[in-house]
């Protein structure tokens, strides 16, 4: 199975030269701004040309931190999105054997100055995160330079996710928000993917061994 993978396409997705493959990942911030509703009809358009064209035959989208529309208008956005692609919002769908759960960085966005009940909600939040997960789909990176990280030394990365994946030890993790961190790594296990684009446009693929 053929996956390509992008995140933070921010309204210029029409500008990308997807590959033909069998599943295309979409790891949120589809939104030019903040949570316009016209974003959503755009993308969703944008993959059903995609899928009549036959370069891609699935499509799966997670929210971003930009996409708050599934959040304070969730119906109308999923409404929006018609059959165009599979959203998952700590969900999962299995094509052709592979497990792909998708989690939504909105779930634990907040504004909190208590600090030890926003961990001790992230790790219960991270927990739920099926163990026999193939493809691990998040907005924000777990904590993993330089591929969590910007070219002025911050850090998006979250410790508690990168602790959870490498105990589940999925196939695949990929995520985005991190702009200047777009790149893959293998550490023994686990890919990991920051599909967020690049200025030059590129897209990451892997080809995963379908499970019997």
């Amino acid at each position: 199975m053929k996956i390509a993978f992008i995140s933070d396409t921010h309204g210029f997705e029409g500008q990308l030269n997807v590959p033909k493959c069998d599943v295309l990942v979409h790891c949120g911030d589809v939104c030019a701004s903040f949570g316009e509703l016209s974003s959503i009809e755009n993308i969703a358009y944008w993959f059903e040309q995609l899928k009549k064209s036959d370069t891609v035959q699935e499509v799966i989208l997670v929210a971003g931190n930009h996409d708050t529309n599934f959040s304070s208008k969730p119906e109308m956005s999923k409404a929006l999105l018609k059959n165009s692609c599979h959203f998952l919002q700590n969900d999962e769908v299995v094509i052709n054997g592979i497990k792909f759960y998708g989690t939504t960085f909105l779930d634990i966005l907040r504004v909190s100055n208590n600090i030890s009940q926003e961990t001790d909600d992230r790790v219960k939040f991270y927990n739920t995160i099926p163990k026999d997960t193939d493809v691990l789909i998040t907005h924000h990176p777990p904590d993993i330079l330089p591929l969590s990280g910007t070219i002025d030394g911050f850090n998006f990365g979250c410790p508690i996710l990168k602790s959870v994946v490498e105990q589940i030890a999925p196939k695949v993790h990929a995520f985005g928000h991190s702009h200047e961190g777009g790149g893959m790594f293998y550490d023994g296990t686990t890919t990991y993917i920051n599909a967020a684009m690049r200025r030059d446009r590129f897209i990451y693929t892997i080809d995963l061994i379908q499970n019997e």
